[in-house]
């Protein structure tokens, strides 16, 4: 739920989602079923007459619409995660060559990067929980591993 609320980050101001006030059962149960399983509106074996998790409450939109807002989060998230991840791969080969390349300031902030990134990584939702909270991570870790970067040369 820390995503869904955007607390527990360090450097980012808390960023609730608009779902953060919907209980975890109204969507990962929406068939009464103890799967906790999303029913995703894009999923190729929903039937038309299976109400997706979305649609469900969302009863002003269609089920295109909704998976092509989900599909767009999920593309944001990913064209900021992938930059992000290739920066922290780049950083720790360079740390595993010279342990000591980085001063204790930048270790610490490295450290404060890989936590904030771990929130939304484990969180396993790509942006559909709190796109804005993750977003808000993904660019502070991103200026801070340029910092790191440039230090590093």
């Amino acid at each position: 739920r820390s995503v869904l609320e955007g607390k527990g980050a360090k450097g980012i101001e808390d960023t609730r989602s608009f779902h953060s006030g919907v209980e975890c059962v109204s969507c990962h149960m929406s068939e009464g079923n103890h799967l906790m399983k999303v029913i995703r509106p894009d999923d190729p074996e929903l039937s038309e007459k299976r109400i997706d998790t979305c649609t469900a409450c969302h009863k002003d939109n269609n089920r295109e619409a909704r998976a092509e807002q989900i599909q767009e989060w999920q593309r944001w998230y990913r064209k900021a995660m992938d930059p992000v991840q290739a920066d922290l791969k780049a950083i720790e080969t360079a740390l595993k060559q010279n342990p000591d390349i980085l001063n204790a300031e930048l270790k610490a902030k490295l450290n404060d990067v890989k936590a904030n990134i771990a929130i939304i990584i484990s969180d396993r939702s790509e942006g559909a929980h709190n796109l804005d909270f993750a977003l808000e991570i993904m660019s502070l870790a991103a200026a801070d591993l340029k910092e790191i970067q440039a230090a590093m040369k």
